[in-house]
């Protein structure tokens, strides 16, 4: 059975582990994530900060995702949701949580709840299969950085949302 619900501080043990075993395969040398290095003290801010929402499998948070918007502290960079923090736990990986999770938060969080047109992340360029997974979502790639304080260029990607 799953669940998608809203993380708070509460959860931010389940929370901190689950980002540092999905990011542990990132290659730290090219890819610089900032989530991957910070402890569970600035876990459970992010968590006080930003509508973030976990899938649980049997209670147990499996994959998660945060929704960053243009009032808040960790600014979207084009005045529409941006999402981050997506990851994984790897034993629950290739069995679809991230699709289900991203289907339902577009749709009951972007679509329903504030009616934008627009939705929008940021990945490496060099992850090895993030870009092929957003553009299999729908998300199609608008602009191209390479940010001061990355190791790697950031690909940024735009989706048209129903309404």
């Amino acid at each position: 059975m799953t669940e998608i619900k809203r993380l708070t501080r509460y959860d931010s043990h389940d929370y901190y582990s689950l980002i540092h075993l999905a990011y542990q395969s990132i290659d730290a040398k090219t890819i610089s994530f900032a989530a991957a290095t910070e402890n569970e003290a600035e876990m459970s801010q992010w968590l006080a900060e930003h509508l973030t929402y976990g899938l649980f499998v049997q209670d147990q948070l499996v994959c998660t995702l945060s929704i960053r918007f243009p009032w808040s502290k960790a600014k979207s960079i084009t005045g529409y949701p941006h999402l981050g923090r997506f990851a994984t736990h790897p034993d629950f990986q290739g069995h679809g949580y991230a699709k289900k999770l991203l289907a339902w938060v577009e749709k009951n969080i972007i679509q329903d709840l504030l009616h934008s047109p627009y939705l929008t992340l940021g990945t490496a360029e060099n992850h090895p299969w993030l870009r092929q997974f957003y553009e299999a979502q729908g998300f199609i790639v608008y602009d191209r950085q390479k940010l001061a304080n990355n190791k790697h260029v950031t690909l940024y990607f735009k989706k048209e949302m129903e309404l």
